[in-house]
């Protein structure tokens, strides 16, 4: 899932915690492009509420070396969401720990009804 800046990829870690890891090529520019992306990636990461237990890769793409922070921001905040693991405003798990439990125990077994009511 992405957009014209960024693309994410998520997976279940298992653990009470995200795992976060920011991606710029170096096919994007030079080495201090790159980790002012990464930078600003991880902030607009940590403003955003998650649920837990996730590992998440936000991957910059080459315009992403023009853009200022708020755009940055926006585009993980715009992200986020499609990939299932925004949390409520209230910061609590909402319908996205169904995706969760479904990624963690597999669709059959969530499915049969053990995790799902």
């Amino acid at each position: 899932m992405g957009n014209d800046l960024v693309v994410v990829k998520t997976v279940p870690n298992g653990l009470d915690w995200n795992r976060y890891g920011f991606v710029a090529g170096k096919r994007m520019s030079k080495a201090v492009a790159c980790n002012r992306v990464n930078r600003l990636l991880g902030e607009g990461a940590r403003a955003t509420p998650t649920i837990t237990g996730w590992d998440v890769v936000l991957i910059a793409r080459s315009q992403a070396t023009t853009a200022n922070y708020h755009e940055l921001e926006a585009c993980a905040a715009a992200v986020l969401p499609r990939a299932g693991i925004l949390a409520d405003k209230d910061g609590v798990e909402g319908i996205e720990s169904a995706r969760y439990e479904k990624a963690r125990f597999g669709l059959n077994t969530f499915l049969s009804g053990r995790y799902f009511s």
